[in-house]
């Protein structure tokens, strides 16, 4: 296979244990039947606040040497000043606001083992509630 084509397998097979392994009765997980043909960062969300979502992404980080963190958008387009007046505000966007509370960001690239995905997955699955 060429070098693209196995990295692209071994993100899936990354992919494939986050989506298995994370406790979907308490985080947001994307669904199972939905799965993308290739993920570039797997997203999920806490059910938490900001500040407690940011503290176990400290903690696992530390703990297993990788960083997880904060979705890239890390404040809801409708409220970044200079895109505000390009934006129209619905009354769904009180759900959007807390869902980007606990949105994060969990690694796919080559450096991610399968082993280390699942302790990802375990740690997470761990974290208070």
């Amino acid at each position: 296979l060429a070098r693209e084509d196995q990295g692209w397998i071994h993100r899936k097979r990354i992919t494939r244990i986050y989506l298995e392994g994370l406790d979907r009765d308490h985080q947001i997980v994307p669904s199972l039947k939905r799965t993308p043909t290739y993920w570039l960062r797997f997203p999920f969300a806490w059910r938490c606040s900001t500040r407690e979502r940011n503290r176990r992404c400290h903690e696992i980080s530390v703990a297993l040497g990788v960083e997880i963190g904060s979705y890239n958008w890390g404040t809801p387009v409708h409220l970044v000043p200079h895109l505000k007046a390009h934006c129209r505000v619905g009354p769904a966007m009180a759900e959007t606001i807390a869902l980007m509370a606990g949105l994060v960001n969990l690694p796919v690239h080559a450096q991610v083992s399968e082993k280390l995905a699942i302790k990802l997955v375990d740690h997470i699955n761990r974290a208070p509630t």
